[in-house]
């Protein structure tokens, strides 16, 4: 008599893995559809051009990140077009629909109809959409942060060294690209072993409280591992940050940093809260002194202090020359006005989120976002020369409306979205059934990624959502894995005849 093999346990892996290949197939379908629909590549001035010409001399700007230039460079400059750079932003794309999926499977224990679901949802994020067609390096750093929101989620499930220290290479990655994400990679660094070890339920804190009241040896012995954990992270961001600076440094001819005009910055959009006597240097007590020729009190003018003559910055750098010691004496100003008034920047952070609650504000600020600038002869030149690519006009707000740009000013009321996803996160926290270090980790990379967005910039810009909504898509994931397993827990009924 034949005995029936007994069926290993993972006997359905090859199947599962199959249906995430072919749903995979389907979102770089999806993706390489919408890009035949929408092939222009865009531009934002002048970040786009700053890029390129990184690309084509070397030159590493002062107050932006520099690993983008040589992207353009490998893929665009090489190939003298844009439609392989696109390409890549695109596949890009499909990725990170794929690992939001994977993580609301893998990690939050969402059904798998549901995984997918997040990941198409992702897929047609109009924040991402549009900018995978743009030379900017949105696209390619959403990628990495991803990448390293994935690994972080692994890292508090399995608690191995290994993904600790993955984490601060993707970091390290991450703000090569784009450096507004330094607050929350510096921030992860320090929260993840402590997200990690906390003890989340009542049990074992209760646990941990008898072990340190019957040996205080014991409870050592339970915090080592906790230790070590925190001293790789913090110690690995250490030395991989002064890897970057260093390199940074050797690259632009300068003192080791990450950017050399953040000085310059928050100056100009801290402004209007900035007093004579927070100066450091009596030469720009002056200046500020006489800050009503210049507006220097007003909120909306705070752009204009920085990049236009006449302003703030521009007067400055006409009484110190030296661009160099110009910015540390700038940077020292801005912190001390940090350090008196902290309540005043909070301040002017929240205007600046308020600014966007308002159909035709939000509209306004997308259609900005679609026509920043207007090229020079000599940029209109080098497109031609170098990349093959003539633009149907020198003013960007002239440029056609494109499928994608349509689609970003026409989903505006998903924006509000994103601008209420911190109270959403908070939520999370208390809400039964919910893994509460991944709700942790979501809630403090929403109150970073905000704090850097709000903080740390002049006016409100839309395209500044884009990280964040993908932690509003993550965070709507981990909300509907609670929802699922309710419904999933309703007692089915026999229908009377």
């Amino acid at each position: 008599m034949n005995v029936p093999l007994k069926q290993p346990k993972n006997a359905d892996v090859p199947a599962l893995s199959l249906t995430w290949y072919r749903y995979a197939s389907l979102i770089f379908v999806l993706k390489f559809v919408l890009l035949i629909i929408d092939p222009l590549p865009k531009f934002y001035l002048g970040d786009s051009f700053s890029y390129i010409y990184t690309a084509i001399t070397g030159w590493i700007p002062e107050d932006r990140s520099y690993f983008y230039g040589f992207v353009i460079r490998w893929l665009a400059l090489s190939s003298e077009s844009f439609t392989s750079l696109l390409i890549v932003q695109v596949s890009l794309g499909g990725l990170i629909a794929i690992l939001a999926a994977r993580i609301s499977w893998q990690i939050f224990k969402l059904p798998l109809w549901g995984s997918f679901a997040v990941g198409v949802l992702c897929c047609i994020d109009p924040l991402q959409l549009l900018w995978e067609r743009a030379v900017m390096t949105e696209t390619i750093s959403l990628f990495f942060y991803g990448a390293l929101l994935h690994r972080s989620f692994i890292y508090l499930k399995r608690r191995r060294i290994i993904d600790l220290v993955a984490v601060q290479l993707l970091s390290i990655l991450l703000i090569g690209f784009r450096m507004s994400y330094l607050a929350l990679v510096t921030m992860l660094a320090v929260a993840l072993p402590i997200l990690a070890f906390t003890p989340v339920s009542l049990r074992s804190s209760l646990r941990l409280l008898s072990v340190a009241r019957e040996s205080i040896w014991a409870f050592g012995r339970k915090l080592e591992i906790p230790v070590v954990h925190f001293v790789v992270s913090v110690g690995a961001m250490l030395v991989l940050h002064q890897a970057y600076k260093t390199a940074n440094g050797v690259l632009s001819h300068r003192p080791p940093d990450y950017l050399y005009g953040t000085g310059f910055h928050l100056l100009s959009f801290w402004a209007p809260v900035i007093e004579p006597d927070d100066a450091a240097d009596p030469r720009l007590r002056e200046l500020i002194e006489r800050g009503g020729e210049f507006h220097i009190k007003e909120r909306s003018a705070r752009l204009t202090q920085r990049f236009y003559r006449g302003f703030l910055v521009d007067r400055w750098c006409k009484v110190e020359p030296d661009v160099r010691r110009a910015n540390e004496i700038a940077k020292k100003t801005a912190l001390r006005a940090l350090k008196r008034h902290p309540r005043a920047v909070a301040l002017l952070a929240w205007h600046t989120y308020m600014d966007h609650w308002g159909a035709k504000a939000i509209k306004r600020y997308a259609s900005v976002d679609l026509k920043m600038g207007s090229f020079t002869e000599a940029e209109v030149h080098l497109l031609a020369q170098r990349f093959h690519y003539a633009l149907t006009s020198r003013n960007l707000a002239a440029e056609p409306l494109t499928f994608t740009k349509r689609y970003y000013i026409a989903a505006y009321p998903y924006y509000f979205v994103i601008l209420l996803l911190p109270a959403i996160s908070a939520t999370t926290l208390f809400i039964p059934g919910i893994g509460k270090r991944y709700a942790g980790s979501l809630f403090l990379q929403t109150i970073a990624q905000f704090g850097s967005t709000f903080v740390l910039t002049a006016t409100p810009v839309v395209r500044y959502l884009q990280p964040l909504s993908l932690l509003t898509i993550l965070t709507v994931a981990l909300v509907a894995k609670v929802i699922a397993g309710n419904v999933n827990r309703i007692p089915k009924t026999k229908l009377v005849e």
